[in-house]
């Protein structure tokens, strides 16, 4: 299903694992995709042997939002049959399939970016005391919303 793009499929998944975040939950990397560390006794040192913390943990979160826009972005500008077509190229080499006939992958990845600023919400709460932190969360959270209304659009759009 996902296997053609590679970077949409782990989009999704860092995604869904965003949104199950719950208060106080802490972020880590593992292999190419983040993961919730297990609240243990351990915890706190592994973060720390891990060179793991909550900066890191946001900029990580960070790249997969910006990523999930990024891909929302190609995916609307390059679905319009109005967009701006490269110089020196002709409607036929810009020719893709339409929008209506592959959408799942675009309406899922909507579906987890919405989904997304519900963990956002509990990460805020988990960082509260760091207004920083916060602060940056909630602007990761107002892109993705905005965002998520800009291809629920586009989705009505191409249903029309």
């Amino acid at each position: 299903m996902f296997s053609e793009n590679e970077d949409l499929f782990n989009t999704i998944i860092d995604l869904k694992i965003i949104s199950k975040l719950k208060p106080f939950d802490k972020v880590c990397r593992r292999g190419k995709n983040i993961a919730i560390n297990q609240k243990t006794f351990w915890t706190p040192l592994w973060r720390f042997f891990g060179s793991s913390n909550r900066e890191e943990s946001v900029l990580e979160i960070q790249k997969i939002c910006q990523k999930s826009i990024e891909l929302s972005h190609n995916e609307v500008r390059g679905s319009r049959p109005e967009g701006p077509r490269p110089s020196g190229s002709s409607s036929q080499d810009t020719e893709t399939t339409s929008p209506t006939e592959n959408r799942f992958p675009f309406m899922e990845l909507t579906r987890e970016m919405k989904n997304c600023t519900q963990g956002l919400h509990n990460l805020i709460e988990t960082y509260k005391e760091d207004a920083y932190i916060s602060g940056k969360i909630e602007l990761l959270e107002s892109l993705l919303n905005e965002q998520v209304r800009e291809n629920e659009y586009f989705l009505l759009k191409i249903k029309e």
